[in-house]
């Protein structure tokens, strides 16, 4: 069963969206946690195939017959 978790974003995820947020019409960025919060958090975000649970995706291949594994 796959889910989708609430975690922290990273810094470098956080700050495009403040930018987004008065792209087009004026607009203000709420964030919901402290400044001490956000610089706290990693810089970067981990690349996915890091964060990712592989195991169903390796049952398929394995039941496929895709590789060796």
């Amino acid at each position: 069963m796959q889910s989708l978790p609430i975690e922290p974003i990273s810094q470098a995820s956080a700050n495009p969206r403040n930018g987004r947020c008065g792209r087009v019409e004026e607009g203000t960025c709420i964030w919901l946690y402290s400044e001490e919060d956000f610089n706290s958090r990693p810089e970067l975000t981990d690349p996915e195939i890091l964060r990712t649970n592989l195991a169903s995706a390796i049952l398929q291949m394995t039941s496929l017959g895709l590789g060796g594994i």
